[in-house]
């Protein structure tokens, strides 16, 4: 009998080499992450949320559908003074939908 998949998506604190937060994901984690100088985690997931966690608790803080599972890490940015992310929806041979998406977001400095 196959085991359940799922996946668990942690953040240690580099200088004490301890685990600050956690989460479990009922799917594995094939999304690499990215980290804001502001504190934001961006990761995607295999259903195709691409995610934005608060990077001192793991708190979700914001969450867009893009369709098809975000399986490769988020690129993080800037343009003429102003931050973006770019993330890729494509899915993958062994998760998620499959689609071929490119989006971009800028992120606002008000709260």
């Amino acid at each position: 009998m196959p085991l359940p998949a799922t996946g668990i998506f942690a953040a240690l604190d580099m200088k004490t080499n301890r685990l600050m937060w956690q989460q479990r994901w009922k799917d594995n984690c094939y999304s690499g992450s990215a980290t804001t100088a502001g504190g934001l985690v961006f990761v995607g997931r295999n259903d195709g949320r691409l995610t934005a966690l608060n990077s001192s608790n793991g708190q979700r803080l914001w969450e867009f559908p893009t369709g098809a599972g975000v399986n490769a890490p988020v690129s993080v940015f800037e343009y003429e003074g102003q931050q973006y992310i770019a993330a890729y929806s494509g899915g993958s041979l062994f998760a998620g939908a499959r689609a071929v998406t490119a989006y971009s977001f800028f992120l606002s400095k008000e709260r």
